[in-house]
């Protein structure tokens, strides 16, 4: 308790949780064959060697803004949205090779589909953000029925629970998402 007299402690900043290296290559071990998984289902191509150096390139990145990491939701989710921006990054570079070729700057003014396109792709992030901040049971069974398209039956058997317990969890989930949208939000503050 503080006297009359007595000025108050500074306050200061507490690190984020992965500012330090020991706890981002801790985080980025435990996460690292679900973002090879993650990538290789995002990417498509047939080369573990692309791949490698998506990932490569997401641990980057991800290293650099290891600071700017919260600690709202999980690491996990954090390193998937910055493997997921990683590879968007790269098909596009890759349309832009073939359709141009290597040799050609592109100093193009920003057309209206490239803003239309960043602003989906920062939509699709805060979406995946807010599925992530579930609680376990709602996002796993979430990404089951909807990233990975399994029927109700067989998400109730992976997780040891009855199908109406599938179906009223998605069904709580879902209200919750839409009630939460960032494409609402964006269309009430406009």
């Amino acid at each position: 308790m503080l006297q009359s007299g007595e000025p108050a402690a500074p306050r200061t900043l507490a690190p984020t949780p992965l500012a330090e290296p020991d706890a981002f290559t801790l985080a980025f071990r435990r996460a690292e064959p679900q973002l090879r998984r993650y990538l290789r289902h995002l990417d498509g191509t047939a080369s573990s060697d692309d791949h490698e150096d998506l990932l490569s390139d997401a641990t980057v990145v991800a290293w650099q803004r290891r600071h700017e990491f919260r600690g709202d939701g999980c690491a996990t989710g954090w390193l998937l949205r910055i493997c997921r921006t990683v590879c968007r990054a790269s098909r596009r570079r890759r349309r832009i090779e073939v359709a141009v070729g290597t040799d050609i700057q592109i100093t193009a003014p920003i057309t209206q589909n490239v803003r239309d396109a960043l602003r989906s792709a920062k939509l699709d992030d805060d979406r995946l953000s807010l599925i992530l901040s579930r609680p376990t049971r709602q996002k796993h069974i979430l990404l089951a029925r909807y990233a990975e398209g399994m029927p109700i039956n067989d998400i109730a058997r992976r997780f040891g629970c009855a199908p109406g317990t599938v179906k009223a969890t998605l069904h709580q989930a879902t209200k919750w998402l839409k009630d939460h949208d960032p494409a609402a939000d964006a269309t009430n503050g406009a």
